[in-house]
């Protein structure tokens, strides 16, 4: 919004039916500011204009027989002057609603008391330090930071106030704020890191790489585009990483360093255009390579690679060796990489991770809910009947898992809640991480035979429990150090039917005693697509206040 705040020159005048006068005591709301014009209209009778007129310019897509209208594609360029245009009037009619007036100094006072509190750190180790994005309170953007490795694990949360080396800070490449920085991947030696740097909200980010002895980046750096996984290669002498064309499509490629990024050799993903999404995954020491490619949201196609057979490698100009590591058998003959088929066509979605000397692969392919079969990499079975079953499918959907302490934790979705399940090696059940109700659950190996719980709801914030994976008792490892209590708060959940007979399941959280009439004012907030589920978290920005509820649900199916 602009800096200069006009006040409204209006009086509120009282909703018919209702006992309140318009008027709402600063101390009522706990709202985010982009969340103020919607709850002040919808509280209140507004002797305010109607807000600036959106113009229709209505664009039809076919898409499967389908013709779908747009009428407000043309404010996808945010750069033209009539976006811009439309941008300024809506900013300017914000300005004429809320104004410079004690309710908005309150918001932004409580956002900020809310919001500036640091975060969890967990480190990641490399060399002989320990690694981290933090952004310490008062400070505006995060900065990557360090500290020495200690010999013996330190099990203790990481003092958000503590004297850290500092890596690298944001600031010292954009003075305005608007640039973020994030850490990608650290060479196997530890002495390189690979980041990310962010300008404002756009997709696209530049991949560069610090000599963290030296204290300065290398000549190697990806221009601004769209990328996806990036991992050095097993000695560190180049890097993989996924390019992502709009035009084009993704493109798996290998950069060694000290080489033109334009001579990179592609990997991968030649034949698949913008409409699928290409990526990969190392294993075995970086022996294995797969490759998948995405096509929408129901399907992929999973390739099988041996990085140390004589494969042949798309690259231009074609004909040249290519060294892939510093090691033996490190140069390989430009050509057309053919990565054996491992399921291609099936109509199934798969992820792929390797576990120990095995391919495992979570998947729905005979299984609605998921389930995760194991192959072995060096003689792959295309037959999916012949794949080992490790976790079977279930009631519940299966929607991820980790390995800890030679047991896998299986994550689940139960009524839009989290079921965390532990399993031996070989798929007998183990028992079950105790989740409260109506709470959002992360697990984390934290030491030999622990590991971290992190929990949060609707009314809670996120805060960390220390586990002990034999007996399941739970101590507290790291509250929460958000300022709120929600003790005096209650969340339930309900179901509703959409047009379509589909049953779904909807929260409301609300604070104790409140009289749900029908005729609450409420926050309805829901999201469906992309095989994502809307999770009962927390938000610091749009907190309960005690006249209000909160509703949140999924659009899209999901259990």
């Amino acid at each position: 919004m602009p800096n200069s705040r006009r006040r409204p020159t209006g009086t509120v005048a009282p909703c018919p039916g209702t006992a309140s006068s318009g008027h709402l005591a600063a101390a009522e709301i706990r709202l985010a500011p982009w969340l103020i014009i919607a709850g002040l209209l919808a509280l209140a009778c507004s002797p305010y204009p109607r807000p600036p007129a959106t113009e229709r310019a209505a664009v039809v897509d076919t898409l499967h027989g389908l013709a779908i209208t747009d009428d407000y594609r043309w404010l996808e360029d945010q750069d033209s002057p009539e976006t811009r245009a439309w941008i300024d009037a809506q900013n300017a009619y914000a300005e004429l609603i809320v104004g410079d007036t004690p309710l908005r100094d309150e918001v932004e006072a409580r956002l900020r008391e809310l919001m500036d509190v640091p975060g969890p750190l967990f480190p990641r180790r490399a060399g002989d330090f320990e690694y981290f994005t933090m952004r310490k309170p008062g400070e505006e953007v995060a900065a990557i930071r360090r500290r020495p490795a200690p010999e013996e694990p330190q099990r203790d949360p990481i003092d958000p106030g503590g004297d850290f080396e500092l890596v690298l800070d944001p600031l010292d490449l954009d003075p305005t704020g608007t640039t973020g920085v994030s850490i990608r991947d650290f060479s196997p030696d530890g002495n390189l890191m690979i980041y990310a740097v962010r300008d404002g909200g756009q997709d696209e980010v530049e991949i560069r790489v610090r000599d963290l002895e030296a204290g300065e980046d290398l000549p190697d750096r990806l221009p601004n585009f769209l990328y996806g996984g990036i991992s050095f290669n097993r000695d560190g002498t180049g890097f993989y990483y996924v390019s992502r064309s709009r035009e084009t499509g993704g493109r798996v490629r290998l950069h060694m360093l000290g080489t033109d990024v334009a001579d990179d050799a592609e990997l991968f993903g030649e034949g698949h255009g913008p409409e699928k999404f290409v990526g990969f995954t190392v294993g075995g020491e970086g022996r294995y390579m797969v490759f998948t490619v995405q096509h929408g949201w129901a399907r992929t196609d999973v390739y099988l690679q041996d990085m140390t057979a004589d494969v042949r490698l798309a690259r231009r100009p074609r004909g040249q060796s290519v060294p892939i590591s510093s090691g033996e058998d490190a140069s390989i003959v430009v050509g057309s990489l053919q990565p054996r088929p491992i399921v291609v066509g099936a109509p199934a979605r798969f992820r792929a991770r390797f576990v120990e000397d095995e391919l495992w692969l979570l998947t729905n392919l005979d299984a609605p809910k998921n389930r995760v079969v194991a192959l072995d990499p060096a003689n792959p079975d295309p037959d999916p009947a012949n794949w080992r079953v490790v976790l079977p499918e279930t009631d519940d959907l299966l929607t991820g898992y980790q390995i800890i302490g030679g047991q896998i934790y299986a994550n689940y979705l139960h009524n839009v809640s989290r079921r965390i399940v532990r399993y031996e090696m070989d798929g007998t059940p183990a028992g079950e991480i105790p989740v409260p109700e109506h709470h959002v659950a992360e697990l984390r190996s934290w030491g030999e035979g622990t590991a971290l719980l992190t929990l949060t709801s609707l009314v809670t914030p996120a805060h960390i429990l220390r586990i002990d994976l034999e007996t399941m008792e739970t101590e507290p490892w790291r509250p929460s150090s958000v300022p709120f209590d929600g003790t005096d708060y209650e969340v339930s959940q309900h179901w509703y039917t959409s047009a379509d007979g589909t049953r779904g399941p909807l929260y409301v959280a609300h604070r104790k005693g409140l009289e749900l009439t029908g005729d609450t004012p409420t926050l309805l907030y829901g999201y469906g697509g992309f095989n994502v589920n809307l999770m009962p978290r927390f938000d610091n920005r749009s907190l309960v206040q005690r006249q209000m509820s909160l509703n949140a649900g999924p659009v899209s199916s999901g259990k």
